[in-house]
C-alpha cells in the first residue's frame, strides 16, 4: 500500500496572507512541513498540494526540488487532493494542512500504523493540540467523496463528506495522547492561521531550536511550564467550523 502526505497549501490565505512563505526562523512555514513530513517513516512519499494560480506560482518554484508539486484548484481543495493522489498512485493520503509546521512526525506515523491494522476508510487522531493531529484515508473513500460530495464546505475542507455521516464509511479516532507530553491537554494553539499565532510559533521555534534542531512535543510541553504567558497570545484565535466556506 503507498501512503503519500499531501500537503495543502496557498499564498492567498484570508486571515494572514503570503503566510506560506513566511519565514519562521531562516525558513518559510511550507519548509518546515515539507520537511517534517520526509522525517515519517510510513510515508513512501510527500506531496505539495497548491493552486494553479499566479500567486502560488511562487511555492511551485520554492519547493519543486524537495518534493513532488501538484497544482489544482484553489477553492475546492477536494478536487485538488483528489488529483494529487490520483496522480501520486496513492492507495492512502495522510492530510496535512498548511497551517502546521510543528506537526510530529512520530505521531504520523503512529496514525499511519493504527490506520492499516484498524482497517477502515477514514481515522483521525484524538488528543492533540491544534496543529499536530492527522487525518489518514483510502484512496477508494477519497474517490467516492469527490463523486457524491455536494456542499462547498465538503470540497473546500476535504474530509466532511467522509466522517459527518454515521454508517456512510468505516471511520475510527485514534487516542495520541500518549505521544504529546501532556501538550494535548493544556488547550494551547500551535498552528498558524492568524499574526497571533505566527507570533507565537516564531518564538517556540526561537527558543527551542537552538537547543534541539528536531524539537518536538517533550521540548514544547517543558516551554509550557517555564513560560505558559507565551501560548496565551493566541487563545482568543477562533478556530473556523469544517462547515464555513469562504466560497
Amino acid at each position: 500500500m503507498k501512503i503519500v502526505a499531501i500537503i495543502q497549501s496557498r499564498m492567498t490565505s484570508t486571515r494572514l496572507p503570503g503566510k506560506a512563505l513566511v519565514d519562521i526562523a531562516g525558513k518559510p512555514l511550507t519548509g518546515w512541513i515539507v520537511d517534517r513530513a520526509r522525517q515519517c517513516r510510513r510515508l513512501d512519499e510527500v506531496v505539495l498540494a497548491i493552486p494553479a494560480e499566479p500567486e502560488d506560482d511562487p511555492l511551485a518554484r520554492r519547493f519543486s526540488s524537495s518534493c513532488r508539486i501538484h497544482r489544482g484548484s484553489l477553492h475546492d481543495v477536494l478536487d485538488r487532493y483528489w488529483s494529487a493522489a490520483k496522480d501520486s498512485g496513492a492507495d492512502a493520503v495522510v492530510r496535512v494542512c498548511g497551517d502546521n509546521p510543528l506537526f510530529e512526525a512520530p505521531i504520523m506515523d503512529a496514525a499511519v500504523e493504527r490506520f492499516l491494522a484498524a482497517g477502515v476508510d477514514y481515522a483521525n487522531t484524538l488528543g492533540c493540540p491544534i496543529g499536530i493531529g492527522a487525518e489518514v484515508f483510502r484512496y477508494d473513500a477519497l474517490d467516492r467523496a469527490h463523486r457524491e460530495a455536494t456542499e462547498a464546505y465538503q470540497h473546500e475542507h476535504v474530509t466532511p463528506y467522509l466522517y459527518e455521516s454515521p454508517g456512510r464509511f468505516r471511520t475510527t479516532g485514534f487516542d495520541m495522547s500518549d505521544l504529546t507530553h501532556g501538550v494535548g491537554k493544556s488547550g494551547v494553539r500551535l498552528t498558524v492561521d492568524t499574526p497571533e499565532d505566527l507570533e507565537v510559533i516564531r518564538e517556540i521555534f526561537k527558543r527551542l531550536l537552538p537547543l534541539n534542531l528536531q524539537f518536538g512535543l517533550k521540548e514544547i510541553a517543558d516551554l509550557i511550564r517555564a513560560d505558559g504567558a507565551l501560548f496565551k497570545k493566541n487563545l482568543h484565535v477562533r478556530q473556523k467550523s469544517f462547515k464555513e466556506s469562504e466560497t
